[in-house]
C-alpha cells in the first residue's frame, strides 16, 4: 500500500487509495472506530472521498490514536508543561523518512544540491519533534558539511553560507526566524528561508506579511517560504507564494462547514481546514484540525484558528 501511496499519479489515483486506506483504518484503528460507530457511521457505505468522516484532532491528545501495538518512535505536539500534547504513534520510521525526502524533492528538487540549516536552539534535547527529526533528516541526506543546527541565532550565517556555492536553505520557526532577525542585519542573498511557523515567543503579534517584510528587510534572502506541518502528520505542505500552500500528490486539503463539521465546502468558501495525509496509514490519515483555512484549486490559505471546535466531535466517544 504505502508504494501505491508514494505513486499516486492524479485525482483518480488518490482517490480510490483514499477509501481503502480509510477502509482500512476505520476498521482496524479503534479510537476512530468508535467514533464512527458513535456517529452511527455505516462503514462501508463510504465509497466518495467526500463522505469520508475527519478525526477531530484533539482526540490525539487524550487517546492513543494507533493501529499497531509497536512503534519506533511517538512525536509530539509543542505545547507548555500545562497542556497536554498530542502524540503520533510512528509505526515505522522508514516511512516517514520517505515521506521527507520525497515531498522535499517533489518541491525542490535533488536534495544534494542544497545546504540545509536548521535554527532551532536545543534541538538536541527535543527528541520528540517532528519538525527537528525532519530538519535533522534533511540535514544528514543533503551530503555536505555545511548543513547542519545553529545552536546560536547570533551566530554568522554569511560566512557559513559563503563557504558553499550551494543554495542554503534555512529552516526556522517565526520566533527564532525573528529573533534572528532583530539582532543580526545580514546578507543572505544566497539563502532560501522555510519558515515552520510558530509565534510563540515573539514580543507582538504579526500578521505573515508583516514578517515576511521584516525578514526581507533585515536578512535579504533569495525567498522566503512557509512549511506547514503538524506533529499529527507525517507529511507537510509548503508555500512557495505568501500563504498559498500547495501538497504533496499523496495529501489532500479539504475545508469544512464550521457549523457543520460533516459538510465539506466547494472552493473559495471559508472554514475549518480538514487533512488527508495518507503516508499516516498506520494511524489515521483523516484529521480534522482547528485551523480555519479557504481552498482555491491546488492552493490553500491558512486564516486563523478557532477554538472550543472540537467539544462537540469529542463528546462521541464518551
Amino acid at each position: 500500500m504505502i508504494n501505491s501511496i508514494f505513486n499516486i499519479k492524479d485525482n483518480n489515483d488518490f482517490e480510490k487509495i483514499a477509501i481503502d486506506v480509510f477502509q482500512y483504518q476505520a476498521k482496524n484503528n479503534k479510537v476512530y472506530n468508535k467514533y464512527l460507530e458513535n456517529l452511527k457511521i455505516n462503514i462501508k457505505e463510504i465509497q466518495k472521498i467526500d463522505d469520508i468522516i475527519y478525526l477531530p484532532i484533539l482526540l490525539f491528545k487524550t487517546h492513543a490514536v494507533k493501529i499497531k501495538k509497536d512503534y519506533e518512535i511517538i512525536f509530539e505536539s509543542s505545547g507548555t508543561t500545562i497542556d497536554k500534547k498530542s502524540q503520533n504513534y510512528v509505526h515505522k520510521l522508514d516511512i516517514y523518512e520517505k515521506s521527507i525526502i520525497k515531498n522535499f524533492e517533489y518541491f525542490f528538487g535533488d536534495i544534494t544540491k542544497y545546504n540545509i540549516i536548521g535554527i532551532c536552539p536545543n534541538y538536541k534535547n527535543n527528541k520528540n519533534s517532528s519538525l527537528l527529526y525532519m530538519i535533522n533528516h534533511l540535514i544528514k541526506k543533503s551530503q555536505n558539511d555545511i548543513s547542519s543546527f545553529l545552536e546560536s541565532n547570533k551566530e554568522d550565517l554569511k560566512s557559513l553560507i559563503n563557504k558553499s556555492s550551494k543554495t542554503t536553505i534555512l529552516f526556522g520557526t517565526s520566533s527564532f526566524l525573528m529573533k534572528l532577525a532583530d539582532s543580526n542585519k545580514q546578507n543572505l542573498e544566497n539563502c532560501v528561508i522555510i519558515e515552520t511557523g510558530g509565534n510563540k515567543g515573539l514580543s507582538k503579534d504579526l500578521t505573515k506579511k508583516e514578517m515576511y517584510d521584516f525578514l526581507e528587510k533585515k536578512l535579504n534572502p533569495k525567498y522566503i517560504y512557509s512549511e506547514y506541518g503538524m506533529a499529527e502528520l507525517i507529511s507537510q505542505a509548503y508555500a512557495l507564494k505568501q500563504n498559498k500552500f500547495k501538497t504533496p500528490p499523496w495529501m489532500k486539503i479539504k475545508i469544512r462547514n464550521i457549523n457543520n463539521p460533516f459538510q465539506i465546502l466547494k472552493d473559495n468558501q471559508t472554514g475549518g481546514i480538514n487533512i488527508i495525509d495518507l503516508t499516516n496509514y498506520e494511524n489515521c490519515s483523516f484529521i480534522q484540525t482547528d485551523d480555519i483555512g479557504r481552498q482555491n484549486n491546488n492552493t490553500f490559505e491558512i486564516l486563523g484558528r478557532y477554538e472550543n471546535s472540537m467539544a462537540r466531535g469529542c463528546s462521541m466517544l464518551n
